[in-house]
């Protein structure tokens, strides 16, 4: 069957952090498989020499492994394979080299913060050998199965179900895709929830606008609102209207008039349904 990769990472301050590795490959890191955890970071000698000070402490099998560990506090984990390892015997101490500079931009080295912290030393993913591509089957069909004629170990490639679509969500079960649409519903009633293959979910809220500069616009679960604006600065108070013959004629409340809201009042002020 395929290995999914899925586990606990390197312990790094203390902490426990899971990750997937994405597309992994014999070869790569396997986080799954922690040889030495914890290993105090004794002195870094150079910009791409680790000195630890080790419990067990390692030898020179570690070569091809991975020192798993962070560059930047609350960055994810980067793993260093190392590529060389010598022992010291005075403080029971070894130098790694690591293939990747460990030297920041600035000039300085990572001692001078992960001093008493820890990391630990993962093996790499094993490879399957192979002749042909009948000799890789990880059980999986949701792969294609090959054998690098290169390098004769057995590659898995994860099926590509992309449909360039970004309103489908895409899987892959016994060797079929999936592009399932997803939904853009917002949960407010008052936008326009839609998908555009190209950019995703859109959710444009409502255009109550009626036009009309003497009324405030609102919506109100999926319903627009338009209250009648009433003040002696806007001009939206009509004095010479006759509310009796013309239904579209508003004029606000006077103090202690009766009202329901402020915009029955002149005053914008209406309490205990008197304009105040």
């Amino acid at each position: 069957m395929k290995s999914n990769h899925c586990c606990t990472l390197a312990l790094v301050f203390g902490l426990a952090f899971g990750a997937v590795q994405v597309n992994a490959q014999c070869g790569d890191p396997d986080p799954s498989n922690v040889i030495l955890d914890d290993a105090d970071i004794w002195h870094i000698t150079g910009g791409d020499l680790l000195t630890v000070l080790a419990n067990p402490f390692p030898n020179n099998s570690q070569v091809g492994n991975y020192i798993a560990a962070r560059t930047v506090i609350d960055q994810p984990i980067e793993y260093f394979r190392i590529i060389s390892n010598q022992h010291f015997a005075q403080n029971n101490t070894s130098v790694f080299t690591v293939a990747e500079d460990l030297e920041n931009e600035g000039g300085s080295n990572w001692w001078l913060f992960f001093e008493s912290s820890t990391f630990d030393i993962v093996g790499s993913i094993e490879c399957e050998d192979c002749e042909f591509d009948d000799d890789c089957d990880d059980g999986d069909e949701c792969t294609t199965d090959e054998c690098n004629e290169d390098d004769e170990v057995c590659v898995y490639t994860p099926i590509d179900c992309d449909d360039g679509n970004a309103c489908t969500a895409d899987s892959c079960d016994d060797g079929d895709c999936f592009n399932d649409v997803i939904s853009c519903d917002d949960g407010n009633a008052c936008t326009i929830d839609s998908c555009d293959a190209s950019t995703g979910c859109d959710n444009e809220p409502m255009d109550c606008d009626d036009g009309d500069a003497c009324t405030a616009d609102s919506c109100s679960a999926g319903v627009c609102e338009s209250d009648p604006i009433c003040g002696a600065d806007d001009g939206c108070c009509d004095e010479s209207c006759d509310p009796g013959s013309d239904p579209d004629c508003f004029v606000c409340g006077e103090r202690w008039d009766r009202c329901s809201s402020n915009s029955d009042c002149c005053s914008n002020k209406c309490r205990r349904r008197r304009c105040r």
